[in-house]
């Protein structure tokens, strides 16, 4: 069977991808599903520290084992307590102190779910799925750090300085100390001694790139992790968790939404070349690659926008591939000449691919697109499959999250969207919480050597494709958290009357 005639068959699996496609950055993987920042920031932990040791899908199960262990006082491998906590008084801290409270839809299921607050909490829970083979989220995290570096080596040096970070050493809280001593003798004896510096990131070698010259959200996130990760000294342990969560959110959203755009821009450009011959500069490319334009607008509703991006990346990603299948067997086109691993390369196939426009029948591309379009509406329609599960992630990824226990409705202060009000159909509109809004001003400041204001915090927050207005109204809830926050001082001298303040910055 022609390579074309293959990818037209079963154009929604991953497998069917050109690796032409799949060995490019603009290439989503791993794709995302359903997770809280709570599951991004445990995941991230099992990448670094325990990678290839304790997997996602062993999660749950390991998960399962502790709670039969606790039920019976009993450790594995006889151990003892390392603090000589009583037995009855230590379950309690597991099962009421360290856990994390169950979402609205989670309410009836029995499982353990604890807070990423320590390693060895991340050993038990907060996997994507309690059953099956769940989405390595860490993965993706590992990703963004790989594509926002200069450099293998920065990347590297990233990656060990956060296991360094995470870890618990004598310069933690006390609470963090007693709990990460105390779960380790509850430890499987196989995982022993497991938590260990990583030698390398968790990917494939065609998933590792030197700098893309690209403005993206990895390249600030990259830039923002090292200021958060110098905070750890200052900062109770839960309070910095908190931080690292927040951050670790609407940086994996953004990155995503990126993504899922310029999937639709190239194949766009892709077909400007094909269609019309059309010649592209570097210039050109790098400027429609970057992320330049906002996504979302504070306190505007996101979903319209949610689906409208996934949307484009299904029928941006379909087209690539469609094209690339195409020409894979058009002896015109000179495979050597078709490489998307770095926008100069691109720039290059573009050329390539605009030079050779006569020999490309478009006619017939369009025809076996709309052909593989109506196939699936339900997947175009981001009703199934593949673009179902990204638009839940982008959705759900920075949402507040929504307790089922009573008395926990302000647990998740790191959020990005917000309800509303306080009905069950409200909906989810941009709004930044306490912890998130600390983070943003804290990453301001610091990026600074002179006083910031709010001009250079809405700069901060495009970077992550969040658009808010100078003037926007100052008994806004935006601005009124800034101030409770005690986060600006009013200026005259300012823009917009302000200058902001990170209480964090030295």
């Amino acid at each position: 069977m022609s390579q074309l005639l293959d990818f037209i068959e079963a154009p929604w699996k991953s497998e069917k991808l050109r690796k032409k496609y799949t060995k490019s950055f603009i290439h989503l993987s791993p794709l995302p599903e359903v997770a809280t920042g709570e599951v991004l920031l445990a995941s991230l932990y099992r990448n670094v520290g325990f990678n290839g040791v304790i997997s996602e899908k062993q999660t749950p199960i390991l998960g399962r084992k502790l709670t039969k262990h606790l039920d019976k006082r009993k450790r594995p491998n006889n151990a003892e307590s390392a603090i000589g906590v009583d037995d009855d008084l230590w379950v309690q801290i597991v099962t009421r102190s360290i856990t994390s409270p169950k979402q609205t839809n989670q309410s009836k299921k029995q499982f353990l779910q604890l807070s990423p607050l320590v390693p060895d909490s991340t050993i038990y829970s907060m996997s994507a799925r309690l059953a099956g083979n769940p989405w390595n989220p860490g993965r993706l995290i590992a990703k963004m750090i790989s594509m926002g570096s200069e450099t293998k080596a920065d990347a590297l040096a990233l990656w060990q300085n956060i296991f360094e970070k995470l870890s618990v050493t004598e310069d933690d809280d006390v609470w963090a100390r007693l709990i990460q001593k105390e779960l380790m003798t509850w430890r499987e004896k196989e995982f022993l001694g497991s938590w260990s510096k990583p030698e390398k990131l968790p990917l494939k070698e065609d998933e590792l790139f030197d700098s893309l010259t690209l403005k993206s959200p990895a390249l600030r996130f990259v830039k923002d992790l090292k200021s958060v990760l110098a905070l750890k000294g200052t900062l109770t342990r839960r309070q910095w968790i908190s931080m690292m969560e927040s951050l670790c959110r609407i940086a994996a959203c953004s990155h995503v939404m990126w993504l899922c755009t310029i999937n639709k821009k190239l194949s766009e450009m892709f077909e400007q070349a094909l269609k019309n011959g059309k010649h592209f500069t570097d210039e050109e490319v790098s400027d429609e690659l970057s992320q330049t334009d906002c996504f979302w607008s504070l306190d505007q509703p996101t979903n319209k926008t949610i689906e409208e991006t996934v949307r484009g990346y299904i029928l941006g990603r379909c087209a690539l591939n469609l094209i690339l299948s195409d020409i894979a067997e058009n002896n015109f086109f000179d495979d050597e000449e078709i490489n998307l691993t770095s926008p100069k390369r691109i720039t290059k196939t573009l050329n390539h691919l605009s030079q050779q426009k006569e020999y490309f029948d478009y006619s017939k591309y369009r025809e076996n697109l709309r052909t593989i379009l109506e196939m699936e509406p339900k997947i175009t329609a981001c009703k199934k499959g593949t673009s179902k599960n990204i638009l839940e992630f982008i959705s759900y990824v920075v949402r507040q999250r929504q307790t089922s226990e009573a008395g926990l409705e302000s647990y998740d202060q790191g959020y990005y969207l917000r309800k509303r009000g306080a009905y069950s159909s409200a909906p989810w509109i941009v709004g930044l919480g306490p912890t998130a809004l600390l983070l943003m001003v804290h990453c301001t400041a610091v990026q600074s050597n002179g006083p910031c204001t709010i001009a250079d915090l809405i700069k901060q927050l495009s970077f992550y494709g969040l658009e808010a207005e100078i003037q926007q109204d100052s008994n806004s809830i935006f601005y009124k958290l800034l101030r409770s926050l005690g986060l600006v001082i009013e200026s005259p001298d300012a823009e917009g009357g302000m200058v902001i303040n990170s209480p964090f910055k030295t």
